[in-house]
């Protein structure tokens, strides 16, 4: 074990099987799809003359706040 990492649950926590159920759902019936469309596509304020980037998260961009490793 790392002591150094941060952990987003301590050890044996029931939360992380919870969390991780809870992020399966919502990936499976398309939840987290409509919130990444939501709030990280570009939108219509976009083609006003803002120009910006966007790095898009997946679901394996949160892995690491759910996934402990001894």
């Amino acid at each position: 074990m790392d002591a150094d990492k941060p952990k987003a649950f301590p050890r044996d926590s029931p939360l992380v099987a919870d969390m991780s159920t809870a992020i399966l759902k919502l990936s499976e019936n398309g939840e987290l799809q409509r919130i990444h469309d939501k709030w990280l596509m570009r939108s219509a304020c976009s083609s006003q003359g803002t120009q910006f980037e966007v790095d898009q998260l997946e679901l394996t961009s949160f892995k690491g706040l759910f996934c402990y490793v001894d």
